[in-house]
């Protein structure tokens, strides 16, 4: 309502209306209280209806059974009996609802049902009323209910009606609705509709009851700066409700992320199109349900949704991936984000949480994860395989050109040559290198300690070499009674220790080592350390790929480890350099 509606509305010469007696003659016939308690309506009605039936005329009370109760209680307390007056048929109380049945069709009342039931009512009370009181009281409030059922429109038709109805009888009317029905930003327009329908408006009782003609003026004045101030406030809501509208439109439109609301508790608040493609729950299904319903029933069971509102609360946010649970029972993999929303002061409102189905993804992933496990295996075999041969074959041809030599030495000819025997002794010592790197090579491309002894004894023997080859002190720990592993993981493990000793040597600058093999809370944990000057900090912080950047090696034991589902850990310890490998043993063969 602009600033110069409400001041029209509020006329001072309107102030001094407060009671429906004052309108029962001359010009006002059709009047409207707004009321803020249902005492206030009824005091008002009593008196007017009182003063009616008191001189003998008629009235038509059209009201709801609580009202009709208060009427008549009044009534009797002011000496008047309503049940004789309505044996005479000058008092005519009926109910508002049942009233209203009788022409409502479609959610609109009927033109000519309304004429028809209302008309013979008025032709009752007219025929009750005395000679010369050829005009009745009636109050009316089937236009509040439809008004409370938010039937807006049918309201105001039907004050038309009772409008059009007076052309035909003479009465005066008088409606009623809770001021309490126009709290909305939009209803100013509505309210000056129904204003518009009547010839005399009576303010709520916080108005009507100022006693000065100053103190009323006070309040039009009070009115109208807030009225201006509701204009403001009213503009800035529209242009926020139309904000969120488009916020709303933009969030539902999405089809590729499950977008939604939770509660404080987690009970879903709102809903997406694309939450109802990926969880396949309808609006109307979901909302107010808990968000466990996503989850296994083992999750659920093991409390992780609670644990991930409680992570969002504490730290603003959650992320993670895991399997969810459709409707339908089927599962997909999904990449879930819970975020905490709370109000300016603090109070935790709910949460939002976006979810992703990224199970193609996952199979990709897997795909290849799968197909690189199959070429880890196979260059292992390959590896075992060029090993075997090499101490097989070359290694024993080596071996057996060594005695060739060693017996040439045994000819008087050849031993007296200088130039012969000297030739012969360079000759058998190259046969001595080659043998040796032959022999270390083959080690190193398939370590046959793990061919016959366990994981520990292994990595000692190469440890022990290593030391005597680099002149770097290795220091070797392992577990107690720590027994034979898989040799798949033997191998791996094994693989890492390797790699990981040979960049000490080449990037480290550090003389000492130290190798730890243990097992600790079902898992295995091999690790390698060094008091060198560390890796560079920029590889560290490069999330996942920085493995990858800290060479083909140390990339290559990282996937090797996530075929059996562990981690490669590499850190700086401000000392040196750390690298951890873990894997989860279900079944540790311990002694």
């Amino acid at each position: 309502m602009s600033t110069s509606e409400m001041a029209s509305t509020l006329n001072p010469s309107l102030a001094r209306v407060a009671e429906y007696a004052e309108h029962s003659d001359g010009h006002d016939r059709h009047v409207v209280q707004f009321y803020g308690a249902d005492e206030s309506l009824l005091d008002s009605l009593s008196r007017s209806v009182g003063a009616a039936l008191g001189s003998g005329s008629v009235a038509v009370v059209i009201a709801t059974a609580e009202h009709r109760d208060g009427l008549a209680r009044r009534l009797r307390a002011q000496g008047l009996d309503p049940n004789r007056a309505s044996k005479q048929g000058r008092y005519i109380p009926l109910d508002a609802a049942e009233t209203l049945s009788r022409f409502m069709r479609a959610g609109n009342p009927d033109e000519t049902l309304f004429n028809e039931a209302i008309g013979a009512v008025m032709e009752s009370a007219l025929a009750a009323a005395p000679d010369g009181a050829r005009r009745v009281l009636t109050f009316g409030e089937m236009v509040a209910l439809l008004w409370a059922q938010g039937m807006t429109e049918a309201a105001i038709r039907l004050e038309q009606l009772w409008n059009g109805l007076e052309e035909k009888y003479t009465f005066s009317l008088h409606c009623a609705y809770p001021i309490s029905g126009f709290q909305h930003v939009h209803d100013d327009k509505l309210f000056m509709r129904i204003c518009a329908e009547h010839t005399g408006v009576i303010p709520a009782e916080s108005y009507t009851r100022l006693a000065s003609e100053e103190e009323r003026l006070r309040s039009v004045a009070s009115l109208q700066q807030q009225a201006l101030v509701l204009e403001r406030l009213s503009k800035a809501y529209e242009e926020l409700h139309e904000s969120e509208q488009r916020y709303r439109l933009l969030v539902d439109c999405v089809k590729d992320y499950a977008i939604f609301m939770l509660g404080p508790k987690g009970h879903v608040m709102s809903w997406n199109q694309g939450a109802q493609r990926i969880n396949g729950y309808a609006r109307e299904e979901i909302l107010g349900r808990h968000f466990s319903v996503f989850y296994q029933p083992e999750d659920v069971q093991a409390g992780k949704p609670r644990r991930e509102l409680e992570i969002a609360m504490e730290e603003g946010r959650f992320e993670d991936e895991g399997w969810c649970v459709r409707k339908d029972g089927s599962r997909f993999w999904a990449n879930v984000i819970i975020t905490a929303q709370h109000s300016p002061d603090g109070e935790l409102r709910g949460f939002t949480k976006v979810t992703r189905d990224i199970t193609e993804r996952k199979k990709a992933e897997d795909a290849m994860r799968e197909l690189s496990g199959r070429l880890l295996r196979a260059q292992d075999e390959a590896k075992r395989r060029l090993a075997r041969e090499l101490h097989d074959s070359a290694a024993q041809t080596l071996a057996a050109l060594g005695l060739n030599l060693a017996l040439l030495e045994t000819y008087p000819e050849v031993a007296g040559h200088p130039r012969a025997g000297k030739a012969l002794a360079e000759s058998a010592a190259l046969v001595d290198e080659a043998a040796r790197e032959i022999r270390t090579f083959s080690y190193l491309l398939h370590p046959p300690a793990l061919d016959g002894t366990c994981l520990g004894s292994a990595l000692r023997w190469f440890t022990d070499g290593f030391s005597q080859r680099t002149k770097i002190q290795v220091e070797f720990e392992v577990s107690p009674g720590l027994e034979r592993l898989p040799e798949e993981l033997e191998a791996t493990l094994f693989r890492v220790a390797q790699e990981a000793l040979t960049n000490v040597y080449r990037h480290s600058g550090s003389q000492k080592a130290g190798v730890r093999l243990g097992l600790n809370d079902g898992e295995l944990t091999l690790e390698v350390r060094d008091n060198g000057r560390g890796f560079p900090a920029e590889m560290l912080e490069d999330g996942e790929r920085g493995p990858a950047r800290l060479g083909v090696g140390i990339r290559g034991m990282r996937e090797r480890l996530q075929q059996l589902g562990g981690r490669l850990v590499i850190r700086n310890t401000g000392a040196g350099a750390c690298v951890s490998a873990i894997v989860p043993v279900k079944t540790p063969a311990l002694a």
